[in-house]
């Protein structure tokens, strides 16, 4: 089971290893990641916030659900790929 404080440590890892490999991710993601003990169905969740970017991940993936630090990395993983902001904006290519 991951723990709260391993939970921070992890989310810092996905984002060192993001930028390692050029995947660009925002620079104003929260350093502690919000466990939420309502959602069922959604294992994490990235909120925009006035700081920046918060990261949620579900209490049931955590503790009822019991996933393994892989897969707990790998959602972290998804929800940090959610802050970096694209450009809506039509390119014009020639």
């Amino acid at each position: 089971m991951v723990n709260k404080e391993r939970l921070d440590i992890l989310l810092q890892e996905v984002i060192q290893e993001a930028r390692a490999l050029k995947i660009p991710v925002s620079s104003t993601i929260e350093k502690n990641v919000i466990v939420n003990g309502r959602p069922k169905k959604r294992f994490g969740c990235c909120r925009k916030s006035r700081n920046g970017f918060e990261i949620e991940v579900s209490r049931f993936l955590l503790d009822e659900a019991g996933c393994s630090e892989k897969i707990v990395k790998g959602v972290l993983a998804h929800e940090v790929l959610h802050t970096h902001y694209v450009s809506r904006k039509k390119i014009n290519v020639k």
